[in-house]
């Protein structure tokens, strides 16, 4: 599985500096408005240190992670949704991702460009969601054009009205058939997000400012991570840029509502994410299409458990290893072996 971010903000603010610290690239990131023309890809390893202790019982040598492809986007501004800047590849670009990091400057440096008259970091964040917003309005519209069917129109109306208030659409509020099609729409406005306030060593931004900040991003249900991305002179670079990665990447899967889980076969080790509350057969579909088709059962031990009885076989001799059916829903650090048939012919016998 890989998890696709967009790294978002205006211009100027740290996106290329973060995206080159997450992914270990050295895209450019000049002093100017719009160095970033087009969108930079890279990749980032999602890690677990519970690997090299599941390593200690096992005679697996080969590890395999999951990734979160990151998108440094193009710097927004205002008007973006009519194509000013690089508006329209910027909205095209981050509905192609799963969670958007929206990057704030809270910074004073007059040695780097700001292309507001003052560091504003409320009315940067307004500019973002405005441009969102109006663009999902854009969407919509062109959508609610192409379909006669009432109740996809009554359903696209609503998402407007919302959008109109400048509300972020309320699943809890929608039943399965708007909930189905705000999926299929794919809103920019129905992403999760993650603010990252970008400050410097010499942070000197008052604690009252960061207060509404945080007050003001909490009001729309997210809390903001402060940090300080530029990390050249940093005493302890390396050690730092690992508990940065580490910070965001472990952000991102919690807002996306994944739990890991570790299969052992194969003389491999994985690393695998599945939503929370998926049963096994939704989360294994990502391994083989056969494992679904072919399915026995599975068998379970939690990490911890594995850990204290010294891996698998230790663990199977005393009893201690579950066996479930296909209803079983993965629990976070799992360890699991699935049973096949592996003779069967018939493609829906389970």
């Amino acid at each position: 599985m890989t998890i696709k971010c967009g790294i978002i903000g205006l211009p100027n603010i740290g996106k290329s500096t973060l995206f080159n610290l997450l992914t270990k690239q050295k895209v450019k990131n000049k002093n100017f408005p719009f160095c970033t023309i087009q969108s930079n890809i890279g990749h980032s390893i999602i890690n677990s240190k519970k690997i090299n202790q599941i390593i200690k019982f096992t005679k697996n040598k080969k590890i395999f992670l999951p990734k979160i492809k990151y998108f440094d986007i193009a710097g927004l501004i205002e008007g973006a949704h009519k194509g000013y800047g690089l508006g329209n590849q910027f909205l095209e670009d981050i509905r192609k991702t799963d969670i958007l990091i929206h990057v704030i400057r809270i910074f004073k440096d007059p040695k780097i460009i700001n292309i507001n008259k003052k560091i504003n970091p409320i009315y940067d964040i307004n500019i973002i969601k405005n441009e969102i917003i109006l663009s999902d309005l854009i969407l919509l519209e062109k959508i609610k054009n192409q379909y006669n069917k009432n109740k996809y129109i009554n359903t696209i109306n609503l998402f407007i009205k919302y959008l109109e208030k400048e509300k972020h659409i309320n699943k809890n509020n929608l039943n399965n058939e708007q909930i189905k099609i705000i999926k299929n729409v794919n809103l920019l406005t129905n992403k999760k997000n993650i603010y990252i306030l970008n400050t410097d060593d010499n942070f000197k931004y008052k604690k009252n400012k960061i207060k509404k900040i945080k007050k003001y991003i909490n009001d729309l249900e997210y809390k903001p991570i402060i940090l300080n991305i530029n990390i050249k002179k940093s005493l302890h670079r390396k050690k730092k840029k690992i508990y940065i990665q580490n910070k965001i990447n472990k952000k991102i899967i919690k807002k996306l509502n994944f739990i890991k889980f570790f299969t052992i076969k194969n003389h491999k080790i994985t690393l695998w994410l599945t939503k929370k509350n998926n049963n096994i057969i939704n989360s294994i579909k990502q391994i083989h299409n056969d494992f679904v088709k072919k399915f026995i059962k599975v068998e379970i031990i939690n990490f911890k458990k594995f850990i204290k009885y010294k891996g698998w076989n230790e663990t199977k001799k005393i009893g201690k290893i579950k066996i479930k059916g296909k209803k079983y829903k993965i629990k976070n650090n799992d360890i699991i072996h699935i049973m096949i048939n592996k003779n069967s012919r018939n493609p829906n016998k389970i």
